[in-house]
């Protein structure tokens, strides 16, 4: 999938520059403890997980919804020339003397 993370812009934005002021907030506005270091990577790093927890813990500090930081893309799928030729070739065979095989997968 196709991942866009851009919660360090927003945080900065919003005038919060690292996990200490991150934390601070949350634990001042919201009562919510999460360590430094988890807010860290999360500000630093496009995070290969996240607690369901962590994420509405920012989306109530910041009053936002998730999809205003994190967007998650379907990728393309990616073929390769044997794959496209068997599929190519399991078609009808007057559907392949009618079709262009440039056109196949558009």
């Amino acid at each position: 999938m196709s991942i866009v993370w851009k919660i360090s812009e927003i945080l900065k934005a919003e005038g919060i520059n690292n996990s200490s002021q991150l934390q601070k907030s949350l634990e001042e506005k919201l009562g919510v403890s999460i360590s430094r270091q988890s807010l860290h990577k999360l500000i630093k790093n496009k995070p290969c997980y996240l607690k369901m927890e962590t994420l509405q813990a920012i989306c109530n500090l910041l009053n936002i919804a998730s999809n205003e930081f994190l967007i998650i893309r379907p990728e393309e799928a990616i073929r390769t020339n044997a794959e496209i030729i068997k599929l190519y070739k399991k078609k009808n065979d007057s559907d392949i003397a009618s079709s262009d095989p440039r056109n196949f997968f558009k």
